[in-house]
Order: structure tokens, then C-alpha cells, then sequence
């Protein structure tokens, strides 16, 4: 595994390592707000993460990653390979549009 996968533990500046990966992997069981897919999502990277609602909210109906059935371990390695085996495209992610829709969904609740 050495050989494909590089795990850089905690980075102070992650883009360098985004810039040069085929897939971001991000098998967290809680985020508040996942910065992080936002950060490879503008990198135009594909995503394979877990389906928890913080991940649902960023790649919603998985235009920009793939998200797992459930949180086992199982449905993680069955997404990455799946990801891997198809050479999965994504579409290009546009942060400003992003921006803009979460802006005016926080005015609609705020009204």
C-alpha cells in the first residue's frame, strides 16, 4: 500500500498534496462544516467520502465526489475502488456559484 497511497498525517498547507492526488479520501464519522472537500473540490479532485449529513450538504447529489452507502468500513473500500476501477469524472466546481447559493440560503433563514 506504501507504494500508491501517501499518508501525510497533519499538514500545515495541504494544497501542494491535493495538486498532485488522484483521489481525496475523507472517511470522517463528524464535520460541522467539511472545509476540506471544499479545498479539493477547487482543486478539481475526486472525492470518496463518508455519507454523513456534513458531506451530504457539500456534495449533495455527488456531482463532485462519491459518497458511501453507510459508514463501514466495507462501503468506504467498495467506493474507492469503484472510483478507481471506472475512472470517475466529476464536474467542475465553481466556488463563486457555491458562495452565492449558500449566501442566500443563510437570508432566507434569517428573514
Amino acid at each position: 500500500m506504501a507504494d500508491v497511497v501517501l499518508f501525510t498525517g497533519q499538514v500545515d498547507n495541504p494544497a501542494d498534496y491535493l495538486a498532485v492526488a488522484d483521489v481525496f479520501v475523507h472517511p470522517s464519522l463528524y464535520e460541522g462544516q467539511p472545509m476540506v472537500l471544499l479545498e479539493a473540490m477547487m482543486q478539481h479532485r475526486l472525492i470518496v467520502a463518508t455519507n454523513i449529513a456534513a458531506n451530504v450538504g457539500v456534495l449533495g447529489n455527488q456531482t463532485y465526489g462519491l459518497l458511501t452507502q453507510d459508514v463501514t468500513t466495507d462501503a468506504f473500500v467498495s467506493q474507492m475502488l469503484f472510483a478507481i476501477e471506472q475512472q470517475t469524472e466529476i464536474a467542475e466546481f465553481d466556488i463563486k456559484h457555491y458562495q452565492n447559493d449558500a449566501r442566500l440560503a443563510f437570508y432566507n433563514i434569517i428573514k
